[in-house]
């Protein structure tokens, strides 16, 4: 994609001092502006996407360059790879092992949405990446087609949601851990199943993140349904057995709960 919309640093870097004792040093790095998903709450249904095209992406060489001589120098030591959906960048793994082997690279990590990730797990934790987000919306194929679109690929009976659930399992296979699953909770489509996605925790290190839907190109939807605030969430949540945990000042928009480990019978 074009320099312009390449990377996306949060906040200018800021070096510690007595009034700022958290240097800013995360950065996030779009790789590309294409998805095979057009969630509803991402890309507005029937939208004219105008992608870049691929002579205006920055190329790896490109990328790494700009760490080193730029974002590195200013402090930058945590990466994140984003699209888009990055999986869907070609060399990715290639990508992924050059910053994960820079000296300075403290830590990398990359949000999917799943679709591809049952193949490439296993290069990409053998090139160096360890904590991965990936999206998953719903436990029914229905309501998870429902959400990411593509209605061809439905009328079809062929449903994403399987191959989504195929990365996840990879994923926590070759050892991602914890694996994080972030869910956009829409009201009367998937909000029932907020307690079932968050038992996903009970038996394996994955945390479950309740995102709150925000209207982004799709005032129509957001409009007819609301939305689900965050303290809601948490109450329903927190009245049925987990218990919440003490936050880090970096955590401070958020709040984390644990449920009792199960007991024996």
């Amino acid at each position: 994609m074009s320099p312009s919309n390449a990377f996306r640093p949060s906040v200018t870097p800021q070096r510690s001092s007595p009034t700022n004792a958290n240097p800013i040093d995360y950065l996030r790095i779009s790789l590309i502006d294409r998805c095979n998903f057009q969630c509803v709450y991402c890309m507005p249904e029937g939208a004219d996407l105008d992608y870049a095209l691929r002579e205006h992406w920055l190329s790896h060489d490109e990328i790494l360059q700009l760490l080193i001589e730029v974002f590195i120098p200013l402090g930058f030591t945590r990466f994140r790879l984003t699209g888009g959906e990055p999986l869907l960048r070609p060399g990715i793994v290639q990508l992924v092992d050059a910053i994960a082997h820079l000296p300075q690279t403290q830590d990398l990590a990359i949000t999917t949405n799943g679709f591809r990730l049952a193949k490439l797990a296993q290069p990409l934790y053998d090139a160096g990446l360890r904590r991965i987000n990936i999206s998953l919306d719903s436990l029914n194929p229905d309501t998870f087609d429902q959400i990411v679109g593509n209605p061809a690929l439905h009328s079809q009976g062929r449903s994403r949601w399987q191959n989504v659930w195929q990365g996840i399992q990879a994923a926590h296979k070759v050892g991602f851990a914890p694996l994080k699953l972030n869910v956009v909770v829409i009201p009367g489509v998937n909000d029932h199943e907020i307690l079932d996605l968050a038992a996903l925790t009970l038996h394996q290190n994955w945390h479950v993140r309740f995102i709150e839907f925000m209207p982004i190109g799709n005032h129509k939807l957001f409009g007819s349904k609301g939305w689900i605030d965050s303290a809601s969430i948490r109450t329903q949540i927190a009245q049925n057995g987990a218990l919440p945990m003490a936050m880090s000042k970096a955590m401070a928009q958020q709040m984390s709960f644990k449920f009792p480990e199960p007991k024996e019978p």
